[in-house]
């Protein structure tokens, strides 16, 4: 981190977004900021959270607060006259202005992504919390396929994933979890709803577990009862566009290269306009985060990088399609995190 804050010219760096102090300190509690400097690094909570800091943290100097963490750790910067970043993305104006004003002559830098460009390379310790997030998820979606029949809710298959990612070793869902079926599952992010499924439907699922912080990402498309020559069309025309892009992934491809390689598939097939989104995003700490895989971000993937990679097809008021992957780059291409089957499934 210091030397990210050498790289922009930097004298101190105040962290704020929990997830970043998380990714830093290892601190897991809901309050708190961390002041970084040359030669310290102070990491103020308040009193809720004095004995979890010292249990979960190791080399930080603590500091109990009895007011907000941020205005103590720029009260114990008296008179700093010098370069401050902090974080433009997660700190309110509320909050900016008060430290201003308790530092009013520092020089305030806003950076928006110094952690987050170290979060994009996870470590094996990383890897492995997201291997067994995407265990869980795999496990429950194999026991939620015998749940599916005639008459459920939406609703009802989402809370029975929620449940079983909890009874498997979760600590929740990464998102709220998406069950959208019919002419419902033509929505990229519908809500589970109140609508009970029918012979013939579409039904995607995108559910991902939390373990130990980190998160998996997962979706798949299934069919109740017997899929029409068109619902297996689009299907395999998207599941052939995933692994086109999938079969891309390794050191040094650029992001758009591996949107573009799925999004021309669809395209040439004359549905470029029914898939309006990203092709993928990072997983870690969040479930949504660098890198992000886009026909917009030429920068390239490197060894360790976890991602989505996840094309759809979504046809207005009839049904939609997607397929969505968590990978983690290797040296020689990438492994599959979510391990779920693929092919069609007729339930």
């Amino acid at each position: 981190m210091r030397k990210q804050m050498g790289s922009t010219g930097l004298d101190s760096f105040v962290v704020t977004d929990m997830k970043n102090v998380r990714y830093l300190t290892g601190f897991t509690g809901s309050s708190g900021a961390l002041m970084i400097d040359s030669g310290t690094a102070t990491l103020i909570t308040d009193f809720r959270y004095a004995e979890q800091v010292e249990e979960e943290t190791e080399g930080f100097d603590i500091r109990i607060s009895k007011e907000a963490p941020l205005l103590e750790g720029a009260r114990l910067k008296n008179g700093f006259k010098g370069r401050l970043g902090f974080e433009a993305k997660s700190m309110s104006y509320l909050d900016f202005s008060k430290l201003k004003g308790v530092l009013p002559e520092a020089q305030f830098i806003p950076c928006e992504s110094l952690v987050q460009d170290l979060r994009k390379v996870k470590d094996p310790y990383e890897i492995g919390k997201i291997r067994e997030a995407a265990r869980i998820g795999d496990a429950v979606f194999d026991e939620i396929l015998v749940e599916i029949r005639p008459g459920i809710t939406e609703s009802e298959l989402a809370a029975e994933i929620d449940h079983r990612f909890r009874a498997k070793g979760s600590s929740g869902s990464a998102f709220e979890t998406i069950v959208a079926s019919g002419p419902r599952s033509s929505m990229p992010h519908a809500r589970a709803g109140e609508r009970r499924l029918t012979n013939g439907d579409m039904i995607t699922f995108d559910m991902g577990a939390v373990f130990d912080g980190y998160c998996s990402d997962m979706t798949r498309t299934v069919v109740l009862g017997e899929a029409d020559e068109s619902q297996r069309s689009v299907y395999q025309l998207v599941l052939d566009a995933q692994q086109r892009a999938l079969d891309m992934v390794k050191p040094g491809v650029k992001s758009c290269d591996l949107d573009r390689a799925a999004r021309e598939m669809i395209e040439d097939k004359g549905y470029g306009e029914n898939f309006g989104h990203r092709l993928g995003h990072g997983v870690g700490l969040d479930v949504h985060e660098e890198p992000v895989i886009s026909g917009k971000v030429d920068a390239p993937v490197s060894v360790n990088m976890v991602f989505t990679v996840e094309p759809g097809v979504y046809l207005p008021k009839r049904w939609g399609v997607r397929i969505e992957d968590t990978v983690v780059v290797r040296e020689d291409g990438s492994e599959r995190l979510t391990l779920s089957a693929k092919e069609l499934m007729e339930l």
